[in-house]
């Protein structure tokens, strides 16, 4: 065989293999429109005459009109660990009867307290929320095996230059679980929960749901925030801090925390490791010291 022959031959196998590619691909086709959260007339969404945020990505506008995406951290082992061990753990001592309010009272025991499970899909929705640092809530996030899928959102400022995953995870989901304090009847809270009358512990409600089966969880880092000091109705951040973390965990379920940031200085560069963000400010030529 030549050389030309041989390049030919080259030339069909690529060519053969392309084509298989393409007709797995079009195989396919069909199972996958059932995913299909945008052209789709059974989809939930559609049924409920609203739009599935997926298709209107550009109406989650970044925070301001200012913030700037900057990157997401990878959906890696570790992330989902943490995630995963934290909000178990949350169920678990709210289902044992070891949660007590401020005013003193303690949850009833739980009959029943799934533990939650990483959904691929979910996690895939959350990252693509958190990735416009709009921090705005979606109005249907339904998917075909979850139809009524929550969400909570949560901002925080980074204050220093470097911040590892445990961190960025409790100064998110402990202040949702701490909402627990505010609850004045645990016994009628759980036996009457209504969404209007129980407004402020909606974040601890979404976490805590036996209904809850699945999560996914994304977390994006933004710049460029012009906010004032207020985060919430107690909480003050310092004055100048480095960046704003975007989190949106979308939850499995039946069935916000509203942190705003502080005034940001421009961010240079932001690199993003499995377990740590660090945030450079190049104009100094070395990561930022506090």
């Amino acid at each position: 065989m030549n050389i030309s022959t041989l390049k030919e031959v080259k030339f069909i196998v690529k060519m053969w293999k392309h084509f298989s590619i393409l007709a797995a691909m079009l195989y396919l086709l069909p199972s996958a429109s059932g995913y299909n959260y945008c052209h789709n007339k059974s989809h939930v969404c559609r049924q409920r005459n609203l739009d599935h945020f997926m298709c209107n990505l550009g109406n989650l506008r970044p925070l301001d009109g200012t913030v700037k995406y900057e990157d997401i951290m990878p959906d890696a082992p570790k992330l989902r660990d943490n995630i995963l061990g934290k909000l178990n753990r949350y169920r678990n001592n709210l289902a044992g009867g070891d949660i007590r309010t401020a005013y003193n009272k303690s949850f009833p025991k739980a009959s029943r307290m799934r533990a939650l499970a990483w959904d691929e899909e979910l996690g895939y929705l959350a990252r693509c929320h958190a990735k416009t640092v709009s921090f705005m809530h979606s109005e249907c996030r339904a998917t075909s095996r979850f139809p009524y899928a929550g969400e909570v959102l949560a901002m925080i400022g980074v204050q220093k230059k470097k911040l590892f995953l445990w961190e960025i995870i409790n100064l998110t989901l402990k202040p949702m679980f701490e909402e627990h304090m505010l609850v004045e009847d645990p016994e009628e809270y759980v036996k009457n929960y209504d969404p209007i009358k129980h407004y402020g512990v909606g974040h601890f409600t979404t976490l805590i749901s036996d209904r809850v089966s699945r999560v996914g969880c994304g977390i994006a880092v933004g710049s460029n925030c012009n906010r004032g000091t207020k985060v919430g109705p107690e909480i003050l951040l310092p004055s100048a801090i480095l960046g704003v973390l975007s989190t949106v965990i979308i939850f499995g379920t039946c069935a916000k925390m509203k942190v705003y940031c502080s005034r940001c200085t421009t961010i240079n560069r932001i690199t993003i490791t499995r377990m740590t963000i660090t945030i450079t400010d190049l104009s100094k030529g070395s990561p930022r010291k506090r």
